[in-house]
């Protein structure tokens, strides 16, 4: 009996750490695409102010201001 409750143990600790394994990866790769994203979104504000169109500030407000980036879940070799 306490043989197969140690063996149940392992098994749950096997499964726990990989569930977190995964989420922590899962959070690296969602923290590294926002900082992504926001690079691109500065690159199209600093080329939006020093375009030379000073006349209308008002093109920072298009929808097509920056260009989101996509957001690839799949593991990459």
């Amino acid at each position: 009996m306490k043989r197969a409750h140690s063996a149940q143990i392992i098994v749950e600790f096997t499964f726990c750490m990989i569930i977190i394994f995964i989420m922590i990866y899962s959070t690296i790769k969602v923290f590294q695409w926002v900082g992504v994203d926001m690079v691109h979104r500065r690159v199209g504000h600093e080329k939006t102010l020093t375009s030379g169109d000073d006349s209308n500030p008002e093109v920072q407000t298009k929808a097509d201001f920056y260009k989101a980036t996509n957001f690839n879940a799949t593991v990459q070799y």
